[in-house]
């Protein structure tokens, strides 16, 4: 039941890959799925967590309130992410916020997040799972700028690299923007180690 569970979900996302996002400018012909390929561009809208405070039910005939946190925050617009963090790689993971083996890595990432402080990790999924990010930054807390950044892709970044297999898929580009290592399904901390330092 939960292979077929499983390969469900990976053809439900895929058609969402190949039926979302908006054109960018990119190299005719490119293959950007092959080791050695440039980086494509890549916009998206990176999801940026804030709490809120809110009143909640008054506590009996005191009349004074209680108050909640809440996630809220909002969406930012960045561009020609391929130059961030110059002096180090970027991982970008394309992801499902519902998908569980796309959770697990990235409470793996977090567990190992002393690991990534010279790499830029880009968490990003389509437009069409934007609703669900909130809920997904606020389950993984640790997943934080200025090393995670987690958003909806705003251009044609997904479907140019993935690679149409089970999710995760982590793609990891050196310094110089060039594809060293993609990685899909189940990515282990120690074989992500090699690569993104």
């Amino acid at each position: 039941m939960t292979m077929y569970l499983r390969f469900f979900c990976t053809v439900v996302i895929v058609l969402v890959f190949v039926f979302s996002g908006r054109a960018q400018d990119a190299v005719p012909d490119t293959d950007y799925t092959q080791i050695g390929s440039p980086m494509p561009p890549l916009t998206f809208m990176e999801w940026v967590d804030t709490a809120t405070t809110i009143p909640t039910a008054r506590a009996g005939k005191r009349k004074t309130k209680n108050t909640a946190q809440l996630p809220g925050g909002g969406y930012y617009r960045l561009t020609n992410a391929a130059s961030y963090n110059a002096s180090g790689n970027i991982a970008v993971m394309i992801f499902s916020p519902e998908c569980t083996h796309c959770n697990k890595t990235v409470a793996m990432l977090e567990d190992s997040i002393h690991l990534l402080l010279q790499t830029k990790v880009i968490l990003l999924t389509t437009a069409k799972m934007q609703a669900l990010i909130p809920y997904f930054a606020g389950s993984h807390t640790r997943a934080k700028p200025p090393y995670v950044h987690i958003g909806y892709d705003s251009s044609l970044f997904v479907p140019n690299t993935f690679l149409y297999q089970p999710l995760p898929q982590v793609n990891v580009y050196n310094r110089d923007r060039k594809l060293i290592k993609s990685f899909v399904s189940d990515v282990v901390a120690d074989s992500l180690r090699a690569w993104v330092n």
